[in-house]
């Protein structure tokens, strides 16, 4: 039965990318300006030419480490204070309005501040982690209300230490759904990287070099940047997927 799901995820992936790339050479035709709209082969073979050079490597994994820099901050932040917010319920709701002002915060507007006082290579991290800490952190606070009640019973019946519950318990408990939002906003966190990089024109990055592509009118090249992004991001989300409904 597994094996035929993923063979039927496959057919139909396959085919949502021919039907993309078919609108796509419509679009195309339909608007007749290269420099709107790159061709499917242009943007193709652009994406072939930057993956024979070395400039790309040195800008993607830059891109890469700030998109894993950022996320691993807000994992261990955003789970160490929903632990510290399911344990004392008081701090719980101390941390309610800073969540909830950070969840609706403008991203761009909050990085044109953020680069008065960082540095260009610096805050499309910091923009990463102050959006997605308020995603992880509510995941894991949620995860961990939905432990079982019985257990935690049998917790205090047998005095449990609190440090004990946090490594048998409550993280194991909690670790399903975290691996699963953690998954998705890795890729989440990859195509925010790539955003803040555009935006604050980041040295060495792929952000940076889709930004340079735009001033430059190399609309293919810039496409092709995009198109390896998407590419990256949707492979971890698959491969994530994938590895997630396995371990279920």
């Amino acid at each position: 039965m597994k094996g035929k799901g993923l063979k039927n995820t496959a057919i139909l992936s396959a085919a949502s990318v021919v039907f993309l790339l078919v609108v796509w050479g419509i679009a195309y035709f339909a608007i007749g300006n290269q420099y709107l709209l790159p061709s499917p082969w242009e943007t193709l073979k652009a994406a072939v030419s930057l993956l024979g050079t070395g400039g790309f490597y040195a800008a993607f994994f830059s891109t890469i480490g700030r998109a894993v820099v950022a996320i691993l901050i807000a994992l261990i932040f955003g789970v160490g204070l929903a632990l510290v917010a399911y344990l004392y319920p008081a701090f719980g709701g101390i941390l309610r309005i800073p969540v909830a002002i950070l969840r609706s915060m403008p991203t761009m507007a909050v990085l044109l501040l953020i680069l008065v006082g960082v540095s260009p290579a610096i805050a499309p991290i910091v923009i990463g982690v102050l959006t997605l800490f308020p995603l992880l952190y509510t995941s894991a606070h949620s995860a961990l209300l939905a432990v079982d009640k019985e257990l935690l019973e049998m917790c205090d019946v047998y005095r449990v230490p609190t440090a004990v519950r946090i490594q048998k318990m409550y993280l194991p408990c909690a670790l399903p759904k975290l691996l699963s939002e953690g998954l998705a906003a890795l890729s989440f966190s990859l195509k925010l990287t790539v955003s803040a990089e555009v935006l604050t024109f980041t040295y060495q990055s792929i952000g940076g070099w889709i930004q340079e592509s735009a001033l430059a009118v190399e609309t293919s090249t810039m496409m092709a940047l995009t198109l390896l992004v998407c590419l990256v991001g949707g492979a971890i989300e698959t491969v994530g997927a994938l590895a997630f409904r396995r371990e279920v």
